[in-house]
């Protein structure tokens, strides 16, 4: 009865140790999921800022972007490719509505000036 006293101990243990290493893992993708969504949504929160930037906050939501970016890419999983285009993508639409805004306001500036000539 000793032997398999032990052995049952031993399968014991082992089971034991099975369900340990399964939390850990559960445990750990709990965390970098949370990890993951944590990073998505500070770049999405930046993105959204610069979706609505005027000539005058451009560059620095551009710069805060790009920090945000670099701190945060790295840790978004099977997602870092679609933030990625994400923001190309809305660098892309602000940028070329800061310039329909400065052509604008260019536009009216002469108006003006043409107003006063006359």
């Amino acid at each position: 009865g000793n032997l398999e006293e032990e052995r049952r101990k031993k399968d014991e243990e082992e089971r034991k140790r099975r369900r340990e290493e399964e939390q850990r893992k559960r445990q750990k993708e709990l965390e970098e999921n949370k990890r993951r969504a944590e990073a998505t949504a500070a770049i999405m929160k930046v993105i959204q800022k610069v979706r609505v930037a005027t000539p005058e906050s451009f560059d620095d939501l551009k710069r805060e972007l790009e920090e945000v970016c670099e701190r945060e890419l790295p840790h978004c999983g099977h997602q870092k490719e679609q933030m990625a285009e994400s923001k190309e993508k809305a660098l892309a639409s602000a940028s070329s509505c800061v310039e329909k805004i400065l052509a604008l306001r260019e536009h009216k500036v002469r108006q003006q000036q043409q107003q006063q000539q006359q």
